[in-house]
């Protein structure tokens, strides 16, 4: 099945890592937007099997983060800035996960913690990951200035803040579903779904089977779609408070009685930065 997802306007690069942190009586079973963002990252020294350096630790998602070692595993996102890619610390990339569970750091939901002095060490924290680490272009503001601020400073400026919150059934035939989506920005800054001059392809929505309200390793990728139409007067962005409906031929030639569920996921490679990255799953009960 050819898929269909095609890239988002690229201002500036991030780094995407797939990790591990500790799955405790804290993080609840149906949760998984832990994330936490890498920045401002300086001093980075390599000696032996030891990489020392300094940055600033952001929790952008919604609950407490706490880097215990010795723990069960559950799966976070960490994204890291220019500093992080322009440094030698963007080559040992498979550490950091091990190294900040061994540093015993606790972030609260929006906390930036400043000046944090870490050490991976490649003989303790070359630990297998049951994902390998990914690296993906994500948009952000383009300017010096801009990128020197903080999360709650750019939110302050304005964040878009993207969910499907409705979907219909228009028809059905033998082995497609014809679906209306309609893509809301609740948030407070635009979102750049395409480029104006259609160079960059559109911002990407998936779908799935599955069982429950939530994706998980059991739902059965079905397509991707892309946005890349409906906004041309805005030149690509979704303004906040604005609605857009894009409709889907969803193949239906996989689906069985037993997965009962139409489960989406707008901007799946987190190529549009949010106030909430955690919102972008949406699902429809199929009777």
């Amino acid at each position: 099945m050819t898929f269909l997802f095609r890239s988002l306007l690229v201002l500036t690069g991030m780094t995407t890592i797939w990790c591990q942190l500790p799955a405790q009586s804290w993080i609840t079973s149906d949760y998984n937007g832990y994330r936490c963002a890498i920045m401002q990252v300086s001093d980075v020294s390599v000696k032996g099997d030891k990489v020392r350096f300094t940055c600033s630790l952001v929790n952008t998602g919604k609950e407490e983060l706490r880097f215990d070692p010795g723990q069960p595993v559950r799966e976070v996102v960490f994204t890291g800035d220019r500093s992080f890619q322009e440094s030698e610390l963007s080559q040992e990339q498979e550490l950091i996960g091990q190294g900040l569970l061994r540093s015993g750091i606790r972030i609260k939901p929006g906390e930036i913690l400043t000046g944090q002095k870490l050490v991976l060490d490649r003989q303790k924290d070359m630990t297998p990951l049951d994902h390998p680490v990914q690296s993906a272009p994500v948009a952000s503001v383009g300017d010096a200035q801009a990128e020197e601020k903080t999360y709650s400073e750019l939110a302050e400026d304005g964040c878009p803040d993207l969910v499907i919150d409705s979907l219909w059934v228009m028809g059905q035939k033998r082995n497609s579903l014809q679906l209306m989506i309609r893509l809301h920005n609740r948030g407070d800054g635009p979102a750049h779904l395409y480029t104006a001059d259609r160079q960059d392809k559109g911002m990407g929505v998936s779908f799935y089977f599955g069982t429950s309200e939530r994706i998980s390793r059991g739902s059965m990728f079905i397509q991707g779609e892309h946005i890349d139409d409906g906004l041309n007067e805005a030149k690509g962005m979704l303004l906040p408070g604005q609605s857009l409906v894009k409709s889907v031929n969803l193949d239906m030639r996989r689906h069985t009685r037993f997965l009962t569920a139409v489960q989406c996921r707008v901007d799946t490679f987190q190529r549009v930065v949010e106030c909430d990255e955690t919102n972008n799953e949406f699902t429809y009960f199929l009777r």
